[in-house]
This record gives structure tokens, C-alpha cells and sequence, in this order.
């Protein structure tokens, strides 16, 4: 067995993957290309796909989509492309039936048409319109069996699908008929001599199940693409390869790549760069024993001969002289197309520079319920760049794709739907994690950093080849969004920001500060905001936090719409929304505002007043802005607050006002408020102090799994309630809590 390494950075990877894959398709060569990832192999499918179709128009060569096999398993729930359903296994098999059997209908169909239309109608002019269908739809299963149907399916009948698929063709493209010129002779003879071709190969495969037929496309085709997980497939174990060629073979361990070990296999050709993403191991004892190093790095510390393109021809200097230096030891050198003074011809106007640092020193880092980072200082200023991009090249006919990069799904999640939002015909954006965009590049990358703390604790951020991956992504240009005094607490990003050179001045960054500096001053004095409304209002600190991060525009529009609900001023019906299951509707609501596309949550509590009686409060437990997976988040958040609350109390917080003369409602008065809101609580929770320092609550198996079902590394609400000082005990560093 002969192993072949290539080290890749931007260098073409791709495009030489695919001309090995194409080289050896052209020598009868069977290969299995594969990757650790769908998105990954979906790539390389995606460019051989293209090739092989360039290669045969251009060159006339033979090329049969057949060829060509996509297994994807239904359950990873992966979007392949349109122009890639042609390659998916199940599909393919599905409309290789269905053309079958179809066949056989339609033909005898429009030749009975034709027939009866030459002996029967006395009119110069027949409407056709019908029978013009029935010839598309058996040009279009001709097409899937000429092109995707096993060879061995069609070898004794292919000389008459080509016949007639060439007949019905021309048929379809007259643009009127006459009687006179419908059918020769000839021709009626050829078609009624195919159908019966034609049955003879409908009755040989549908004998064929599913299962089989799938069998023989495994069996037939030139080149197989899957992940290496889905290269354990019974189906495809079966199958023999002379070559296996995997795809950013550094993100697999070892116990991975052995999965396409066949004893028949005489290549294997293991493609990637040990300066990237390694695979992801999450146990640190496995770390330490060297489970998460791959066979690509294992081989390359051996010295196995490696072979390594060493010109990339993405970036533009600016952005590939960090990585060279740093990272490649001065190895990596710049190709002719981006040493062309035109190559960022347009892009530099946008910020002054094909690298750019854009310093957020008053963002604030937080933590979703899921517990993934966040920051929202960053979200305003990365929409700000986003829109600058797309004034930029607004009216021109070249489209630019920009990328906003973040370490962190909660992050990535609040700028997909502004990336939505903001693109354009000739401007497309798209928000990604840095794991997810491995192997990929676009026009101008957005990084935004999330991580703003006084300890330099950057976690995953710091590591290397994360930050290799994030920062040769661009072909043009990378802004960096971060807090500088965080991010260069560590070596790599410090030198990175100090040769980059840092932006501190700019109006958007002037702008979003300004911003949240005076919303901090407002809403820090918000009970001024609402002190004579009908209601009271209470805000939770997370939705203090992401509106003092909003622009000003989305706060006036927040505090507008809880001003006019604490006035007693509700919404006359009830929007409906899909993430509120059936027992919270009528207790939490969601507001719709600009025209449907934001959302505010809310919902009534009950708190006990001076006198002892329960008073109705308003609650705001959120906002979405164009975003209705946080709407779900929020949903999510308040369905684990409420799940320990009695019947009783819930009863009270869905009973609606008493409405005024003047049509506004007003909150309803309890009695016995203290009873009502100190027995909250149903969970079957018992107190008992224990000796020294600490508490012991005993829980039943409610309370268990309402903390259990919030996963790991998230915030949890206690099932139980908790004095000032348990509260500060609890909140301490040095506590530990024991479940």
C-alpha cells in the first residue's frame, strides 16, 4: 500500500484533488473520495461534478453522470445543493425507477395521439398541446436513463434510447405541427419498433428492488464521495477501490481513517494541512495520549515523504505574509494572479487595507442558556462593515461574497439573520463558524472575536490552527472585530494585531459606542421610563444586557412598545408563534412589530405588594430582530422558569386585567398575595440545614429533570427560592454547587 501526502494552504487544493480524481477515472480507475465532514466532501463532489461537465463539452469526451455516486445518509439532515441532487444515491434511484416505469406509459401515449390524429382529423391545424407533454415527460426519463442508470441497465437497448430520444427532442422543439408533417413512415416505424425495446428493459428492472438496484450503482460507478463515517456502510464495504483519496485528512484520528482500509485498496491518498483544524476530541486524558493526533500528522512526523504545493494563489499578500512567517517558516510564497497591482482593485477603499483591526474595548462578552459566548457591541459593529461592503459595490455587475467568521454558534446565530437581511443581488453574505468554513474562501471575510474580558481567557480562540483557518479564509480582505487588550494577551494574536495595525477611530465604531453609552444612562434610570403607567415593569438583566448592546433605532422601538404595553395599551389579538408550546399560550406573548419580522416576548407575573395582597406586573423577557431562533431561545428560557410554578400561580399570571373606561388594562389585585406567591413551588422540595457551611435541598424527580434537561455547561434557574444571602452564597467562586 502506497501512501501519498499533500500539504495544502490555499495553494489549489481543491482543483488538484480533482485532477487526480479525473486522471484516474480516465485510466479505469475506481476511487472513493472522502471527508470528515458533509460540507467537505460535498465540495469535492460539487468541483469534479463541474469539471467532468467543462471537460466533456470541451473536449467531447464520454461522461456519464453515472459515474459519479453522492451517499449521504438521510439522517445527518445535510442541504445538498440542487445541481448536486443529480448524485445523491437515493434520489437517483428513485427517479431511475420512476423513469422505467413511466416509460412504458407515455410512449405508447403519444404515439396512439399521433397516430389517430393522422387517420382521424380532417383539419390542417391538431392541438398537440397534450401530447407535446407526454413527449417531455419521456424525454426527461430518457435523460435520467441515458445519463444516470447503470450501463449494464440499458447496454442492449442504449443504440435505440438514443434514437429515439433524438426523435422525440426534435418533435418537441417544432414550434407547430401540421398533419402533413407530424410522423413519416419512418419514423412511425422506428417509434413503434422502440416500445417494444423499450418493455423488454422496463420488465428487467422492475424485478430489481430498491435495495438492489442501489447495489448495482455502488457497483458501476467510477467514483464514490461520502464521509468517512458513511465509508462503514455495509453497501459501500462491499465495494471495491483501487484509490481512497480523503479530504482534510488532519480533522480524523487514526481509528477514523481505518474504516476505508480495504484489502483490495492499492492507493491511499490523504490530503490536508497539519496546520489546520485537528480532529475534535473533547476528553483531555485522549488528548494526552494522543488519540486526537491524526495519521497525517503522525506520518509527517515520521518524515514520510510528503509532497507539498507550496504557492497560493487566494490571498492577497497582505493577508498570506502573517501566515508564511508565522506559520509555515517563510515556505509559502505568493502566486502571479495576487501579486497583480489589480487584484484588490475596489476593495481597498472600503477600510484602507487588505487587513484591518477593528478594536471593540466596550463590548461585553456573554453567555447564552446553551452556554455558547456571544457579544452584542460586536454584532452592531460587524452589521456596520457589512453595510459599508455593500455600499461599496452597490450597481456593480461583479458579485462579492463576504463571510462573517466567529468561534461561537450564539454569535454566528445573531448575524445569519442580518446577513439575510442585508444581502444583495451583487453583495452576498453568510455567517459561519470557523469549524463549519474549513476548506472553504470568499471575497472578504468579518471575524468577529465575541471574547471581551480583563483575564485574557480566549478558551478555544487561542488555539493556532483555529486561528489559521480564520484568518486564510479571504481572497481580498479580513477585518478583524475584537477587543484588542483581550485578544493579544496571547503570543500568536498579539503579533498577528500588532503587524496588522489597530482601528480605534472609525465612525462605526464611534457610533455603536456612543449608542450604547447613552442607553446605558437611560436605562439605568428606566424606572423613570415607566413610573406613571398602569403597570409595573420588570426586566430580567439578560434582556437589560442586549438592549444596552442594540443600536438606537431598535432600543426607541423596544421602549416605545413597553411603554405602550405598561399603559395598558395590548395588542387587540393574539400573535401566534410556533416556538410557545400549548401550555404556556395565554401566558407568555409574543408583540410583532416591523411589519412581523421583530418580536418582543412577554408575559404578567405576580408580585406581592406592601399590604400583602398579589399584584399583576409586567414581564419582558426578550426581543428578536429578525431572528426567530432566539425567539425560541427566549421560549425556552421562560418554559424552564415557569416549569416550577403551581397550577394556581400560572392561573393567575394568564387571568387578563379589568379594562377601563378608556380601554386600557389594568392589573388585577389578589388577595392573599404572600400565600400565593411563597407556595409557588410544587416540586416536593424539602429544606434541611446541614452542618458547617453548607445546605441540603432534597428534590424530587420533577425538580431533577427540569435541571437535568437544561444539558451541560448551561445556566440553570433553582427549582426552589432562595434568601439574599443563599443568593450570594450560591453566586460566590469559591461555592461549589453539588446536584
Amino acid at each position: 500500500m502506497l501512501i501519498y501526502l499533500f500539504l495544502f494552504t490555499g495553494t489549489g487544493k481543491t482543483r488538484t484533488i480533482v485532477a487526480i480524481i479525473r486522471a484516474l477515472m480516465d485510466c479505469g480507475v475506481r476511487v472513493h473520495a472522502t471527508a470528515p465532514t458533509n460540507v467537505a466532501m460535498i465540495i469535492l463532489a460539487d468541483r469534479t461534478l463541474a469539471d467532468a461537465t467543462d471537460q466533456c463539452a470541451e473536449y467531447k469526451s464520454k461522461f456519464r453522470l453515472a459515474d459519479l455516486l453522492l451517499v449521504a445518509s438521510e439522517r445527518a439532515n445535510i442541504i445538498v445543493e440542487d445541481r448536486l441532487s443529480c448524485l445523491h444515491e437515493r434520489p437517483r434511484s428513485k427517479r431511475i425507477l420512476d423513469a422505467m416505469f413511466n416509460i412504458g406509459q407515455y410512449i405508447p401515449t403519444f404515439c396512439r395521439g399521433l397516430d389517430g390524429s393522422v387517420s382521424d382529423s380532417e383539419d390542417d391545424e391538431v392541438d398537440f398541446e397534450e401530447i407535446r407533454e407526454n413527449m417531455y415527460k419521456s424525454k426527461c426519463r430518457l435523460h435520467v436513463l441515458m445519463d444516470e442508470a447503470p450501463l449494464s441497465l440499458i447496454e442492449n437497448c442504449q443504440e435505440f434510447l438514443c434514437s429515439l430520444l433524438s426523435d422525440i427532442e426534435y418533435l418537441c422543439n417544432l414550434n407547430s405541427w401540421r398533419i402533413g408533417d407530424i410522423l413519416d413512415e419512418q419514423l412511425q416505424l422506428r417509434v413503434t419498433s422502440i416500445i417494444s425495446t423499450l418493455k423488454v428493459v422496463e420488465r428487467k428492472l422492475t424485478r430489481l428492488s430498491s435495495d438492489e438496484l442501489l447495489k448495482l450503482m455502488f457497483k458501476e460507478a467510477s467514483v464514490v464521495f461520502s464521509t468517512v463515517n458513511s465509508g462503514g456502510r455495509r453497501v459501500l464495504m462491499e465495494e471495491t477501490f483501487d484509490v481512497v483519496v480523503v479530504d482534510e485528512a488532519t480533522q480524523l484520528v487514526q481509528a477514523e481513517t481505518a474504516i476505508l482500509f480495504r484489502g483490495d485498496m492499492k492507493r491511499l491518498i490523504l490530503v490536508g494541512d497539519e496546520h489546520q483544524l485537528p480532529p475534535t476530541v473533547f476528553s483531555k486524558a485522549g488528548v494526552q495520549k494522543g488519540y486526537a493526533t491524526s495519521l497525517f500528522a503522525r506520518l509527517v512526523a515520521l518524515r514520510y515523504p510528503v509532497s507539498m504545493l507550496d504557492v497560493q494563489y487566494r490571498m492577497h499578500p497582505r493577508i498570506s505574509s502573517w501566515t508564511s512567517s508565522h506559520i509555515y517558516s517563510n515556505n509559502l510564497s505568493d502566486g502571479a494572479n495576487v501579486m497583480d497591482n489589480d487584484y484588490n482593485c475596489g476593495f481597498d477603499s472600503i477600510s484602507g487595507g487588505a487587513v484591518t483591526v477593528y478594536d471593540v474595548a466596550f463590548g461585553k462578552e456573554e453567555k447564552d442558556i446553551k452556554g455558547s459566548s456571544y457579544n452584542e457591541a460586536e454584532v452592531e459593529v460587524v452589521r456596520g462593515l457589512m453595510i459599508r461592503v455593500r455600499k461599496s459595490f452597490v450597481g456593480q455587475d461583479k458579485v462579492i461574497s463576504v463571510t462573517v467568521l466567529t468561534p461561537y454558534a450564539s454569535q454566528c446565530s445573531r448575524c445569519k439573520d442580518i446577513c439575510t437581511l442585508l444581502s444583495s443581488a451583487n453583495v452576498v453574505f453568510k455567517a459561519s463558524t470557523v469549524n463549519s468554513f474549513q476548506g472553504q474562501e470568499c471575497d472578504i471575510v468579518i471575524f468577529s472575536a465575541v471574547r471581551s474580558n480583563p483575564h485574557g481567557d480566549l478558551q478555544f480562540l487561542a488555539d493556532i490552527h483555529r486561528m489559521n483557518v480564520a484568518i486564510t479564509r479571504p481572497k481580498h480582505m479580513f477585518m478583524l472585530v475584537c477587543n484588542v487588550a483581550t485578544l493579544a494577551t496571547t503570543s500568536n494574536w498579539g503579533s498577528y494585531i500588532k503587524d496588522a495595525g489597530i482601528v480605534s477611530e472609525d465612525k462605526i465604531l464611534q457610533k455603536v459606542k456612543k449608542t450604547i453609552d447613552d442607553f446605558d444612562n437611560n436605562w439605568a434610570r428606566k424606572d423613570g421610563l415607566f413610573q406613571d403607567k398602569l403597570w409595573e415593569v420588570e426586566c430580567p438583566n439578560e434582556f437589560s444586557k442586549s438592549i444596552n448592546a442594540s443600536s438606537s433605532n431598535i432600543q426607541e422601538d423596544i421602549v416605545r412598545i413597553i411603554v405602550k404595553l405598561a399603559s395598558g395599551k395590548w395588542p387587540k389579538r393574539e400573535n401566534s408563534c410556533s416556538f410557545i408550546p400549548d401550555e404556556l399560550k395565554g401566558i407568555v406573548h409574543v408583540y410583532k412589530y416591523a411589519s412581523g419580522s421583530n418580536d418582543l416576548v412577554w408575559s404578567v407575573d405576580v408580585r406581592q405588594t406592601v399590604d400583602g395582597s398579589g399584584k399583576q406586573v409586567l414581564k419582558v423577557w426578550g426581543f428578536a430582530i429578525y431572528n426567530s431562533d432566539e425567539i425560541g431561545r427566549i421560549v425556552q428560557r421562560i418554559k424552564y422558569d415557569l416549569a416550577r410554578l403551581s397550577p394556581k400561580y400560572l392561573r393567575r399570571r394568564s387571568d387578563k386585567g379589568i379594562v377601563n373606561s378608556e380601554g386600557s388594562i389594568l392589573p388585577k389585585i389578589f388577595e392573599n398575595g404572600a400565600d400565593l406567591v411563597e407556595n409557588d413551588v410544587q416540586l416536593g422540595i424539602s429544606h434541611a440545614d446541614s452542618s458547617g457551611q453548607g445546605k441540603v435541598y432534597t428534590l424530587d424527580d420533577k425538580a431533577v429533570r427540569i435541571w437535568r434537561s437544561e444539558g451541560r455547561n448551561s445556566f440553570m434557574s433553582l427549582p426552589f427560592k432562595t434568601s439574599q444571602e443563599e443568593d450570594d452564597i450560591i453566586n460566590c467562586v469559591t461555592s461549589m454547587l453539588v446536584l
